[in-house]
């Protein structure tokens, strides 16, 4: 649990520091994928995303970032929660020392769900955001 607890808080503070959110929202890892629009659906992303904890709300806020910096921020939040579910994993390393494999890979199962709640919440929104980003852009332009 300690793990879990402080390689989240860990991740969150040195992803930003070292990218900056220095994200391209048109790379390839953050397109939209022909099957997601469906698969959130499903999960009915819609009514629950509103409902999840955000660690830090100034940064997707209207008032104090532009469109672009919250794009920017929501990249940056998907690659955080990715890197955590994967760190999430890494207690399994400790296994042949500790035993209990179903404890450690039941907490990494479960801490790597959670976080990809998350993803999925930015995912799901993110293409919203691009697509009211990009008609300002080329109104402007």
């Amino acid at each position: 649990t300690a793990y879990h607890f402080v390689m989240r808080l860990c991740v969150g503070y040195i992803v930003p520091k070292l990218t900056n959110y220095a994200f391209d929202y048109r790379d390839f890892w953050f397109q939209p994928r022909s099957w997601e629009s469906a698969f959130y659906q499903k999960l009915h992303v819609r009514s629950w995303k509103a409902k999840l904890p955000t660690y830090s709300p100034s940064q997707f806020s209207l008032e104090t970032n532009s469109l672009h910096q919250i794009i920017q921020n929501m990249c940056g939040a998907e690659i955080v929660h990715e890197i955590i579910m994967i760190l999430s994993f890494f207690p399994l390393l400790a296994v042949p020392f500790l035993g209990a494999w179903q404890v450690f890979l039941s907490t990494s199962v479960l801490a790597s769900l959670y976080d990809s709640i998350f993803v999925m919440a930015q995912r799901y929104n993110r293409p919203r955001i691009v697509r009211i980003y990009e008609k300002q852009e080329s109104k402007h332009s």
